[in-house]
């Protein structure tokens, strides 16, 4: 008879106790972005993103672009949720697909964003409008390696879109040919390959030049890496008004 008592009140608990809100609702989701662009032939652009806890419709995005063959995934760490909750950022990381050395030669590889890149990367933000009706007006970019060569010409062909930018450790960038209002960051380890460290000075010092908002950062005894300190200082600079 105990038993019996103690299973009908173990079945009244359970069916009394609320469902979450995250089991009710549940995001659908977003299908992958296929480009228009025949040399991106039949491929797919994967991204993913996070919705910060704090604005279920965020209108500023922080951007996370891995290196070569990096996935978008991986890159929304704990640390960067925090940030994205904290100034009620939507973050997207997509995954580019790399093409090979002869596109990238012909500068048709996805980190120039002029040849179909940028076109797929600004078709996530129609399709989170649609799907998601977040709309977003301004960027925060960071990107490593080839994804820092990605965001290093992105931000001249829609400066308009992007706050502030963090180029990290790009091994080609190209000539810098006007003043753009975008505020940048620029980091790169100590011990990076010397063509990774002449790209970095030239663009800094035309930068400069040009008279745009740019500061940088040599990291002590560190390769090609995208380092904790190296986040950390990125941070800040994206935090600072």
């Amino acid at each position: 008879m105990k038993k019996i008592l103690l299973l009908f009140l173990l079945l009244i608990v359970i069916i009394s106790f609320p469902i979450s809100s995250e089991a009710k609702t549940k995001a659908k989701k977003l299908p992958d972005i296929l480009t228009n662009n025949t040399e991106y032939n039949k491929k797919k652009l994967k991204y993913a993103y996070y919705i910060p806890k704090t604005a279920e419709n965020p209108t500023e995005a922080l951007v996370l672009v891995p290196g070569l063959r990096g996935q978008g995934k991986r890159m929304i760490t704990p640390e960067w949720k925090k940030l994205a909750d904290e100034q009620k950022w939507l973050i997207i990381a997509p995954t580019f697909v790399f093409e090979g050395e002869k596109a990238f030669k012909e500068q048709q590889s996805y980190q120039y964003p002029k040849a179909w890149s940028g076109e797929a990367f600004n078709t996530i933000f129609k399709q989170l409008a649609e799907e998601k009706n977040i709309r977003i007006n301004s960027l925060y970019m960071m990107g490593f390696s080839a994804g820092a060569q990605f965001v290093g010409r992105y931000i001249f062909l829609y400066p308009e879109k992007v706050k502030k930018a963090a180029i990290i450790a790009s091994g080609d960038n190209d000539t810098v040919s006007r003043k753009i209002p975008t505020e940048i960051f620029y980091g790169i380890g100590e011990k990076d390959k010397p063509i990774r460290q002449e790209a970095a000075e030239k663009f800094i010092e035309e930068a400069k030049k040009r008279g745009i908002s740019i500061v940088n950062k040599i990291y002590p005894k560190t390769a090609h890496r995208y380092t904790k300190d190296m986040r950390t200082d990125i941070m800040a600079f994206f935090r600072q008004n």
